[in-house]
Formats: structure tokens, sequence, C-alpha cells
């Protein structure tokens, strides 16, 4: 490998490895929420997976939102009020994502007529992918799995301590308990104020409730059997 392909490869690993499409995407997934009647989804590529018709680079990364539209739709026909509410909700991503991370977006759009099971189902599975990336790269396995255990001990403890078991707690105030805990673990080993602002504005508490799903379950047995 001549030195010149050798740069080019060292200067791409270093690209990938700060990757912002996860945190972006992160970011973003609030405003499918807000704005679920109008919005499917919303997809981040970073500019080295971008490729031009000349075959050149990008510099920005891109942002695609799908806007639900189309007959028997609630934003059918289009009319200049809902073609409003799309540059709405595109002009607040773009201010978001540069509020927050300081980078401009190139942004498109495109239109489906609802958002199937297939589609969310890839979605959430992308999301879930992209979110685990995120956490790990800031935060140690070992930082988090401490957090899950802490957790867990003190809302056994407390449980144990202040809750007649012919009035227990449910598993759903129970499991809110742990993650409270587990949370408040993530965001004190977070050194810098954007990565905590991400993971509360974020969907990480999400992802790792569905993670320590059956820990959770477990521990509260413990106290309720």
């Amino acid at each position: 490998m001549n030195l010149k392909k050798t740069i080019t490869k060292v200067l791409r690993e270093q690209e990938v490895e700060n990757d912002m499409s996860p945190i972006m995407s992160e970011l973003l997934n609030s405003m499918i929420t807000r704005n679920y009647e109008d919005v499917c989804k919303i997809e981040v590529k970073a500019p080295w997976d971008r490729k031009t018709m000349s075959g050149g680079d990008y510099r920005n990364y891109a942002v695609k939102v799908y806007f639900i539209s189309g007959p028997n739709t609630k934003n059918w026909p289009r009319t200049q009020a809902v073609r409003d509410k799309e540059e709405e909700i595109m002009g607040e991503i773009w201010e978001t994502v540069y509020n927050f991370m300081g980078v401009g977006t190139d942004l498109y759009s495109s239109t489906v007529k609802k958002c199937n099971e297939n589609i969310q189902e890839s979605v959430n599975r992308d999301e879930d992918e992209k979110i685990k990336k995120y956490i790990l790269r800031r935060v140690p396995w070992e930082e988090i799995l401490e957090g899950l255990n802490k957790g867990i001990d003190w809302s056994e403890t407390r449980c144990l301590r202040y809750y007649d078991k012919l009035n227990a707690i449910d598993l759903d105030k129970y499991s809110n308990m742990v993650m409270s805990v587990l949370m408040d673990n993530i965001l004190l080993y977070l050194k810098d104020e954007v990565s905590q602002e991400i993971i509360r504005y974020g969907a990480t508490e999400d992802y790792l409730r569905k993670l320590f799903s059956d820990e959770i379950s477990k521990s509260y047995n413990r106290i309720t059997d």
C-alpha cells in the first residue's frame, strides 16, 4: 500500500471513529415522537457514506425526513398548510442539530403513506444499534453494569423497608426506581455537558430499560414472592 492510500485509510478510520450520526439520530428521535402524525422516520448519513454523482465527497451529514402523506392520510391533499408544517419541522431539525452539535446538515425529504410494521421494526432496530454504539463509546460497560447493580440494590432495600407485600409496588414503578439510579450513574460518569444533555434528551433510558428488563423483573420477583 503506497503512502497516499495509507494516509487516506488512517483519515477514514479517524472519521468513522468520530462518527456523529448515532448521536444525531438519537437527538432527532424525539422529533418523531412529537410529530408522530406527520413524521414516519428520520435517517442520518455520515459524509463519508455519501457520494456525489461525479464521485466526489460531501462535507455535511445528510438528514432525510420521511413525512406521512398521500391519499387517505391526514396530510392529504398537500395544501400549503401541510407544506408549511413540513418546512417548519425541517427547519427545527436543522436548528436542533446546529444548536446541540455545532454542525450544519443537508436536509432531504420524502413521503410515505404510512409507517408499516416492517419499516417501524427496522427503524427501531437501527435506532437501538445506534444508541448502543453511542453509549458504549462514552461509558464503559462495567460502569453501566455498576449503575444497574446500584439501582437494583437500592430499589430492593427501599421496597423491603417501606412497602408492605400486600400493597407492593408494581413492576413499572419498580423499573422506574432502578432506572433512575442507573441513569444518574451514567450522567455522573459523563464529563461533558453535551453528552449529558443528549442522554437526557434521547432514547437512551428506553433502550437500557429494554436491555435489562429480565434483570429488573428477576429483582422485582425476589421482593414480591
